[in-house]
C-alpha cells in the first residue's frame, strides 16, 4: 500500500504558484525521459490535474534501451491517460553533419521538436525535471569553466516558454516522492560515468564538499538566489551605460570607449558585453589589457571584435561571399550592406560631387561584365590623381578602414581593373575627362533593414 505525498504536492503546487509559472487552465508540455527526475514531474502535474502530455524524445544513442525508453512512456501514458508525443532523431549523422556535439545536437533537436509541437497543439509552457541538485551541479561547472554573474545564478526557473517547477526539490525529495508513490522508472547508466564533466561533479566532487558542508544544497541554492537579486541591479546598471554608449546599426555594434561614464565600470562593462557574444573569460582578459591597441582581433562562435583606435567593433560572424557580375549597366544590385543605384547622365548636364557614397565614371572606360566582388589580398588599383597604382590593402591602412569593415569591402571591377573601392575611392583610369560625353554615376543607398 503506498501512500499519497501530500508533502511533496503541497510545495509543488506553492513553488509554481510563488514563481507564477502556470495557471491551472494552461496546457502544459511534460518533456519526459523514463528517468525518475522527469517520471516525477510527470507524476505531479498528473496528480494536480493540469491538462498535460508528455513528450520524449528517442535520440538512438543507447542501442535497445533507447527503444526500451520510448515504448516505457507509451504505456506510461496509457496509464495516465494523457497523450504521448514521442520521435526518433538520428541524432549522431546530425552532429556529424553539422560538426558539433552529440549532446549540441540532441539539445537543438529536442528543443526545436517541443516548439513545433506547442504551435501545433495549442500548449503554453515546456516543463523540464531540473532540480536543486541540477542546480547546484550547473553552479559548480560554470565556476570551474570561468562565467560571469549570470552563470552563477545556476539554472533559472524560467526562460521564456520553458519553466522547471522541481527547483525546490533535492534528489533524494525525489526520490523519497517515488518511492513513497510506487513509482517505476528507467535508469540510464550513463548518469553514473564520471567521465562526463558533469556526471564527475554529481559524483565525485559536490560528495566531498558535503563533508564540509552536509546543506550544501540548501547554501548554493541561497547564494545563487542572492546573486540573481544583485544581479537584476548590475544589469540594470549596465543597461543604462549601454543606452548612452552602443552605436547600433544593423547587426553591427560600435562601442566607443571614451563615451563609457563612469570610466571606473569600463571593465564590468565590457566583460558583461562581451559575455553575452560568447566571447570566453580568458578572450575577455586579453581585450581589457589591449584596449589601447589597434587592429586587433577576436572570435568567438558569433562575433568578431575589433579592437581600434579607442574603439570596440562587433559584427557577427559571416562567412558568406559577395559576388555580382553584370553584363549591362542595371537600375539597381543589393548587396548585403547595401544597394548600388545605377544611372547614365550626360556629361554637360551632370555635377560632380564630393561624396564617397557616389562614384562617376566615363563611360566609354567602362567594359563589361562590370563585377562586383570581396577585395582579396593582392589587389592592386590607381587611385583618382595618382600617377602609379597602389596595393588595396595599404590603401585601407591610410584610410584607417577598421578591421571590421575591411573585412565587408567591395570592389567593382571593369576589364581587368579596379573602378571603385566602394565607398572609398574610384580609379583614376575611370575618371571623368573634358572629353566625357557620358558619365555612369552609381550611388550607394542604405537598406531599409
Amino acid at each position: 500500500m503506498y501512500m499519497i505525498n501530500w508533502t511533496m504536492l503541497r510545495d509543488f503546487r506553492q513553488f509554481m504558484e510563488a514563481n507564477h509559472l502556470i495557471n491551472l487552465d494552461e496546457k502544459v508540455l511534460v518533456a519526459i525521459s523514463g528517468g525518475i527526475d522527469s517520471v516525477v514531474l510527470g507524476h505531479l502535474f498528473h496528480r494536480c490535474q493540469f491538462d498535460m502530455a508528455l513528450a520524449h524524445c528517442n535520440f538512438q544513442l543507447r542501442g535497445s534501451g533507447s527503444d526500451k525508453d520510448q515504448m516505457f512512456i507509451e504505456e506510461l501514458s496509457l496509464k495516465w491517460n494523457v497523450k504521448a508525443f514521442t520521435k526518433r532523431f538520428e541524432t549522431e549523422k546530425l552532429a556529424a553533419d553539422e560538426g558539433i556535439s552529440i549532446q549540441m545536437a540532441a539539445r537543438n533537436q529536442r528543443y526545436e521538436w517541443f516548439e513545433r509541437i506547442m504551435l501545433q497543439n495549442n500548449f503554453s509552457k515546456i516543463s523540464t525535471a531540473h532540480h536543486k541538485n541540477d542546480h547546484i551541479e550547473t553552479i559548480l561547472f560554470n565556476l570551474t569553466r570561468g562565467t560571469g554573474l549570470t552563470g552563477l545564478q545556476g539554472i533559472p526557473v524560467q526562460r521564456e516558454n520553458i519553466i522547471r517547477p522541481l527547483l525546490f526539490a533535492t534528489k533524494q525529495q525525489i526520490i523519497d516522492y517515488a518511492n513513497s508513490e510506487g513509482l517505476i522508472w528507467r535508469e540510464d547508466q550513463s548518469n553514473e560515468d564520471s567521465k562526463y564533466k558533469r556526471n564527475f561533479i554529481r559524483n565525485d566532487i559536490i560528495p566531498r564538499l558535503k563533508t564540509i558542508n552536509p546543506n550544501l544544497e540548501v547554501s548554493l541554492s541561497r547564494t545563487a538566489t542572492y546573486l540573481s537579486q544583485v544581479g537584476e541591479v548590475f544589469e540594470d546598471e549596465m543597461t543604462k551605460i549601454a543606452n548612452a554608449t552602443l552605436q547600433v546599426s544593423g547587426d553591427d555594434i560600435t562601442i566607443d570607449l571614451d563615451n563609457i561614464k563612469p570610466q571606473s565600470r569600463t571593465d564590468a562593462f565590457l566583460s558583461f558585453q562581451l559575455l553575452k557574444y560568447n566571447f570566453n573569460p580568458r578572450q575577455i582578459e586579453t581585450v581589457l589589457r589591449n584596449l589601447s591597441g589597434t587592429g586587433l582581433l577576436f572570435d568567438s562562435s558569433t562575433h568578431r571584435l575589433n579592437i581600434d583606435r579607442g574603439k570596440l567593433f562587433l559584427v557577427p560572424q559571416r562567412t558568406d561571399f559577395e559576388y555580382h557580375e553584370l553584363e549591362k549597366a542595371t537600375e539597381i544590385v543589393e548587396t548585403r550592406y547595401y544597394s548600388l543605384e545605377f544611372r547614365v547622365v550626360d556629361s554637360d548636364v551632370y555635377e560632380i560631387k564630393k561624396d564617397n557614397s557616389l562614384a562617376a565614371f566615363d563611360v566609354q572606360s567602362i567594359q563589361y561584365p562590370i563585377i562586383i566582388r570581396n577585395w582579396r589580398d593582392g589587389d592592386y588599383f590607381r587611385p583618382l590623381g595618382m600617377e602609379g597604382k597602389k596595393k588595396l590593402s595599404d590603401f585601407m591602412i591610410d584610410r584607417k578602414i577598421p578591421l571590421n569593415l575591411k573585412q565587408r569591402q567591395l570592389i567593382l571591377s571593369s576589364g581587368n581593373d579596379i573602378a571603385w573601392v566602394i565607398g572609398q575611392q574610384i580609379s583614376d583610369k575611370f575618371r571623368i575627362t573634358g572629353k566625357t560625353s557620358k558619365v555612369l554615376e552609381i550611388k550607394m543607398l542604405p537598406k531599409d533593414d
